[in-house]
């Protein structure tokens, strides 16, 4: 069972995954094999047919196979580790940024630009691009949560 987050938890949860996914990142620049990187430009293909539909959960499904395809080209299974452990802590609040339809069009493209900075070999641009995109996402989760704290949670508070 995933339990409610605070905005403080949500907020330091999805800094902790930029940093971890940035490194994961980084290692599949490093390491990544033609065949994988093909796969990462597979599974954005077909995200792209999804994206202006109406289908969040199979979205998010499409979605999570990139990142964690990306994170299985770090080569690392304790990073993977790591990373599955915060994506099932966060998987309600990665939802929010599907249900946002400017979002998506956004995330994708930042998507491709990771996948670029993967194949031509430069870790830091990769590692850069995704910690911003983590980062873009937190600010769009924390931005719904907050909108919608005074709808859903009048008279409480969000602990943070």
């Amino acid at each position: 069972v995933v339990s409610e987050m605070s905005l403080e938890e949500v907020e330091e949860t999805f800094r902790i995954r930029a940093v971890l996914e940035g490194f994961a990142a980084r290692l599949a620049a490093e390491r990544a094999t033609p065949g994988g990187i093909a796969k990462l430009e597979e599974i954005l293909k077909r995200t792209e047919a999804l994206v202006d539909g109406q289908a969040p959960e199979r979205l998010l499904n499409w979605n999570t196979r990139f990142h964690d395809g990306l994170n299985a080209l770090s080569g690392s299974a304790q990073l993977q580790q790591l990373l599955q452990a915060i994506h099932d802590k966060i998987v309600r609040y990665r939802r929010i940024t599907l249900e946002v339809g400017p979002a998506r069009m956004q995330w994708l493209q930042e998507h491709w630009a990771i996948l670029r900075a993967i194949r031509d070999r430069d870790p830091e641009r990769a590692e850069r691009l995704m910690a911003q995109h983590v980062h873009r996402k937190k600010e769009t989760i924390l931005a719904h949560l907050k909108a919608s704290e005074g709808e859903d949670m009048e008279g409480k508070r969000w602990a943070g």
